[in-house]
């Protein structure tokens, strides 16, 4: 068997072994801060650039409470297509110390082989210092209806 042919087939296998959600999936979770001039987040605004590109604060490990925060979900797609809920939460183990959606699934069309950025701003963070974690959620619906799976992503913070 030709090498070119052989890496054919095993990536249609993988793609087939693939669980449905892999058809969208969180490929990031920050939380940033809110940019007063109202310059980032933006998408696709560096000139010239030829590729996708996405421009935001710094992903913050440390997070004050009383500060507001922006959270930001990158998410792409191979064979999507339907509707997704796109959310965050912060929680400390089953304390769920804030959480939030980001985008509902009525306004959220997915397409196959697609790129985007959502971001939820000026969250206030309450007081519940500690380690905690950052999750990104995706609830997607296939077209047609079927069973909404869900892809996450998690990010430890610490909280003071």
């Amino acid at each position: 068997m030709r090498p070119c042919l052989a890496a054919s087939i095993a990536a249609v296998a993988l793609a087939a072994a693939l669980p449905a959600h892999a058809q969208l999936v969180v490929t990031g979770i920050s939380a940033t801060l809110p940019d007063p001039n109202n310059k980032v987040p933006a998408f696709n605004v560096v000139p010239g650039a030829g590729i996708p590109t996405w421009s935001n604060g710094l992903a913050l490990y440390v997070l004050t409470h009383g500060q507001s925060y922006n959270y930001c979900v990158s998410l792409g797609s191979g064979t999507a297509s339907g509707k997704a809920k796109v959310s965050f939460k912060i929680a400390r183990g089953k304390t769920v110390i804030q959480s939030g959606t980001i985008i509902a699934a009525k306004d959220f069309p997915v397409s196959s082989d697609s790129v985007w950025y959502f971001c939820a701003g000026f969250h206030v963070l309450p007081n519940s210092p500690g380690a905690a974690t950052l999750t990104g959620l995706a609830a997607y619906t296939p077209t047609g209806g079927g069973k909404t799976v869900t892809s996450k992503l998690n990010v430890p913070l610490l909280l003071q």
